[in-house]
């Protein structure tokens, strides 16, 4: 992570790299093995990030930021990944020159203060004014790989944020039990409608795109997927 990560009040731009032992009272002394103390007082506090400042943090590690408070996602796995640019191809051959996709690592405006790192996303060149290089305003599709960790979070809270946001379509692929649940959001519905969970060799088909259709089976029966969870 960065060390010239923004404090709320933008205050660190002026700190010296070697600060005053005024500049650092009452912080602890870091001992070898301890956290860097000092480095983490040049940031807010939990519950006091501004929007400005999380979007500046420069960082390789997926984080989220809700109301003030920073949200660390768990690093994915390999197969994780291998879900992923599936998806990020799939998408890409299906919307070809009508919209961009985009992987792990935008951030995708829900409402002000709010911001999530959706692990695929999708905007239709229509809506291209929503696009800009720090984070997206919404989404036209959205699919989120399920960790082990909080399923929760993309089920339940990524559901009603993705929904907020006016995201069109949502899928929500868990490898758990190797099932796709497709979420639409109907024009002047706030809350998603079930289109279906799917399984094996039960057809998903987008609503979105007529040409967007597959089942878990196809999703998840990757050839390059480590079947030994030793390896």
């Amino acid at each position: 992570m960065s060390t010239d990560a923004p404090r709320s009040d933008s205050s660190w731009k002026n700190t010296p790299r070697h600060g005053s032992d005024s500049e650092f009272a009452g912080i602890p002394i870091s001992k070898p093995g301890d956290p860097v103390w000092e480095l983490a007082s040049l940031y807010p506090h939990q519950g006091e990030w501004t929007e400005e400042a999380y979007l500046d943090l420069q960082c390789k590690r997926g984080i989220e930021f809700v109301d003030g408070v920073l949200e660390f996602l768990p690093m994915p796995t390999e197969f994780h990944q291998i879900l992923a640019a599936f998806f990020f191809d799939l998408l890409r051959s299906t919307v070809g020159d009508r919209g961009l996709v985009l992987f792990s690592g935008l951030r995708v405006r829900i409402r002000p203060e709010k911001v999530r790192e959706p692990d695929v996303v999708l905007m239709l060149h229509e809506n291209r004014s929503r696009r800009s290089e720090r984070a997206w305003k919404g989404a036209d599709l959205a699919v989120e790989i399920v960790s082990e960790d909080d399923p929760k979070r993309d089920y339940e809270t990524k559901r009603e944020d993705y929904a907020e946001a006016g995201i069109r379509e949502y899928w929500i692929v868990d490898p758990r039990d190797e099932s796709v649940t497709l979420l639409v959001l109907e024009q002047g519905q706030e809350k998603y409608t079930l289109v279906g969970r799917f399984e094996k060799n039960q057809i998903c088909e987008s609503r979105m795109f007529v040409n967007l259709r597959l089942t878990p089976a196809e999703i998840f029966n990757r050839p390059e997927r480590l079947r030994d969870k030793c390896q």
